[in-house]
């Protein structure tokens, strides 16, 4: 029984207010947590005295009774001094460090003033100026449109109040101020009173008359009875014919042409080595699909249209055809290649492997679709001559083959929702000392060290100093630290460092022996910090002793891999010291925490002494490979999109025949594009990262497709006005570009929206049907408002040259006019 009288209670309250603060290295914990049996923020000196003396702590080896009461008459009081942390000790012991005692420390760290959020009038300031910026655009192109409608009626009506007065047209060619042809496309005279009613004047007419001129067999019935068989005639060799006229077999090889390339790519790349990820297996085939099938459709529904001139073959046609697109073709291909391929220069490994493989995708491609496509062309085209019906059967199997990320209803979001709700703490990290540091010195011990004698500025002081502002720093605990617990251990006043007098073995503290001594001795000198040779002696001990009752600090179940031995165990390597990030509960957060780990280590690297620009001391934490590429994120997403954009300007300046202005609209239109994929992202929640940039690299490419076949038919139509060239480039490549690209890939995407897998959902459904849309609108729709007026002037050489090859063809006419 021990009485514990009121003085005794002050003697308790010393030795507690002594040790509240002092840390437990090993565990992270304060040491009275252990010593308390309850969280150190709710012990007290009573409850600090009355579980030392309970038996059920598992160390006191019999039962202590404590009354806190003045003791009987006739007792002797204890009646020892106590030190505060701040004060030396007898044996010359110095006073606590800053870790183990809140008194030794300055003034509390306090974190700078978080920047409050940029606000105008109370609401974020990026939401207002896109909406500011939006609607004034809107305003302005709407004014703009009503200025050029009020002034083109104006004209209008300007140039129908002169022909009121003009004279109507009554010649095959009317030489009148207007030039009114009244030659019809067969190259007969289409008379205004033959075409139109309803009118006095034929400027105001209301009706249009549609003459279909028919064998006038009067009331033969047998006359009647073969016009009704030549009706079900054609209607059955129509439906035979789209057997024959819908080239299924021609779409199959097109695909396996655009598989062929895709799979040569991974073929050779893989073959020299360059590894393959899962972003190339899903992107790429997409990617050189869009490609592929837009270059299939124009040479398809070029060849369509065409007429074969008089006196020429199969394989002229299909030469001069291909003379005319093929130049667009390798505009488009080439520059998404050399885009891709500059691409590569980026850092990010993602990135840097989907630009190597889809540039010689691309390249391949191109190379099969104008060689093996367009023979395989021309021997569908003799298979129409005949007329010759055939029937295909094709499966379409598509199958996924890999799925590496979430579906919605995975048990593993819940795991991750749960770990953020209930957790105390986030993931460890780990403050890695490069190899080269000397720990067998005292001035390299105090460089590191947390406990008495050690420096203010040591990596474990500053790491718990970061800790004390966890709101800012990320850092939630005091670092475990080896080299504090490993002073510990060795002392002479512990049971735990033992070694085997006749064998010098290390002789663990429940080994009960005689042979078994100290390691050091009970002397001013085996107190102190071993240093030299003695630090080396007893450290593989220390890191093979496995913690037991008599013994907590044996350092092999917790720094058995935190310390590298290195010359046969004569010198330490790379070491660690484990802290915890506060709960991270978003990538932001993420992002933040490994910033401020790195300024942290930073700072303790300049107060180790280090000089150059590799970091003595770097964190690391396991999920810092994940969020790794967001430091530099921006940096790489300006860079490769802006090597993108100069690639294209580049190489559409050179193929369109140095017509700068062309290729500068043809980038302005992609760079537009990207914006808008960036407002989109924005908008619908998608984060910048490897997988979002490796979709912007290849919406850059894929907006080449869009814009480039629009910008070449332009430039090369030989129309009198830019409207007329921008309609007729319109006509010629806007249906291949639509159903080449936009019809082709919607429906595909479409069924990436019924995925249950996060990753699909947001970076490939989302994404692509921005990547289509987008691209399309401007494509078709922005590009060529545009050309028809800011384009380039149509060039007279181009002009005179398609008047002499189409002289006295049926094209004359329709280039004349």
């Amino acid at each position: 029984t021990y009485y514990v009288s009121r003085k005794s209670v002050f003697l308790s309250a010393a030795m507690y207010n002594a040790c509240k603060d002092v840390q437990a290295p090993s565990s992270n914990v304060p040491a009275l947590s252990l010593l308390c049996g309850t969280d150190a923020k709710d012990c007290t000196p009573t409850k600090w005295i009355s579980y030392m003396f309970n038996i059920n702590n598992g160390q006191v080896p019999f039962a202590i009774k404590s009354i806190f009461a003045d003791p009987p008459a006739g007792m002797t009081l204890m009646n020892n001094d106590t030190f505060g942390c701040t004060e030396s000790l007898d044996d010359g012991s110095g006073p606590c460090s800053c870790q183990d005692c809140s008194k030794a420390c300055g003034p509390k760290p306090i974190p700078p003033p978080v920047r409050p959020p940029w606000t105008i009038l109370g609401l974020d300031a990026m939401t207002v100026i896109m909406w500011v910026s939006y609607m004034s655009f809107l305003f302005v192109f709407i004014v703009a449109l009503l200025g050029a409608w009020s002034l083109s009626h104006f004209f209008l009506s300007f140039s129908l109040f002169v022909s009121v007065y003009s004279s109507n047209p009554v010649a095959l060619d009317d030489m009148s101020t207007f030039h009114d042809p009244c030659m019809g496309t067969f190259g007969g005279p289409v008379f205004p009173w033959l075409v139109l009613g309803g009118y006095e004047d034929y400027n105001n007419a209301t009706a249009l008359v549609l003459t279909l001129p028919v064998a006038n067999y009067l009331n033969n019935t047998e006359k009647r009875g073969k016009a009704l068989l030549c009706l079900i005639t054609c209607i059955i060799l129509r439906s035979c014919g789209f057997q024959v006229d819908s080239k299924i077999s021609l779409g199959i090889a097109g695909i396996l042409i655009v598989l062929s390339s895709v799979i040569s790519s991974l073929g050779i790349f893989s073959y020299a080595g360059v590894p393959l990820t899962l972003i190339v297996i899903e992107v790429i085939p997409f990617l050189v699909l869009a490609v592929g099938v837009d270059n299939i459709f124009i040479i398809v529904q070029t060849f369509q249209r065409d007429e074969r001139m008089q006196d020429e073959e199969l394989h002229q046609q299909i030469g001069r055809i291909l003379g005319d697109v093929a130049p667009s073709m390798l505009l488009s291909s080439f520059s998404e290649a050399l885009a891709f391929f500059l691409g590569s220069l980026s850092h990010m490994p993602a990135v840097k492997t989907f630009s190597f493989f889809a540039g010689l995708a691309i390249i391949i491609d191109f190379i099969l679709q104008i060689s093996c496509f367009v023979s395989l062309l021309g021997l569908d085209i003799k298979r129409l001559f005949p007329r010759v019906s055939a029937v295909y059967m094709f499966i379409v199997n598509e199958c996924i083959l890999l799925d590496w990320s979430l579906s919605g209803d995975s048990y593993v979001l819940d795991y991750f929702g749960n770990l953020s709700e209930y957790l105390h703490t986030g993931p460890p990290v780990y403050f890695v000392v490069r190899d080269g540091h000397d720990y067998r010195t005292s001035f390299g011990q105090n460089q590191v060290c947390g406990g008495v004698g050690c420096n203010n500025d040591s990596l474990v002081q500053q790491i718990y100093t970061a800790s004390l502002m966890s709101d800012y720093s990320k850092i939630s605990s005091t670092p475990s630290s080896w080299l504090d617990d490993y002073f510990d251990w060795v002392k002479p006043q512990s049971s735990c460092c033992r070694y085997y007098n006749n064998t010098g073995a290390f002789c663990n503290a429940s080994v009960v022996d005689p042979s078994c001594v100290h390691c050091r001795a009970m002397t001013p000198s085996g107190k102190q910090r071993p240093n030299g040779t003695d630090f080396m002696k007893f450290l593989p001990m220390f890191l093979s002793d496995n913690p037991n009752i008599k013994c907590g600090k044996g350092g092999h179940a917790a720094y058995s891999t935190a310390v590298v031995l290195k010359d046969n165990d004569t010198n330490v390597g790379a070491t660690y010291f484990m802290s915890y990030h506060t709960i991270l509960t978003n990538s932001s957060v993420s992002i933040d925490s490994m910033k401020m780990a790195r300024e942290l280590a930073h700072n303790i690297s300049v107060s180790m002494g280090s000089t150059n620009k590799t970091d003595i001391v770097f964190p690391y934490s396991v999920f810092y490979v994940f969020y790794e590429q967001y430091l530099t994120i921006v940096h790489d997403t300006a860079l490769n999109l802006g090597v993108s954009l100069v690639a294209i300007l580049t190489v559409s300046t050179v193929l369109l025949g140095f017509e700068l202005w062309s290729a500068m609209l043809v980038t302005l239109t992609i760079a537009m594009i990207l914006i808008n994929m960036f407002g989109v992202m924005w908008l619908w929640g998608i984060s910048l990262n490897a997988v979002s940039l490796v979709n912007l690299v290849m919406s850059c490419g894929i907006s080449v497709e869009f814009c480039s076949h629009i910008v070449r038919a332009f430039s090369v139509s030989t129309k009198g006005t830019r409207v007329e060239r921008a309609q007729e480039a319109l006509a010629h490549m806007g249906s291949s570009v639509f159903s080449g690209i936009t019809l082709t890939k919607f429906g595909g995407i479409l069924i990436l929206a019924l995925s249950k897998s996060q990753i699909f959902q947001v970076f490939y459904f989302r994404m692509y049907l921005a990547i289509v849309l987008l691209g399309a609108t401007h494509g078709l729709i922005f590009l060529p408002v545009l050309l028809s007026y800011i384009g380039p002037s149509v060039n007279k050489a181009k002009a005179m040259a398609a008047r002499r090859r189409y002289a006295g063809t049926e094209r004359e006419r329709l280039l004349k006019y």
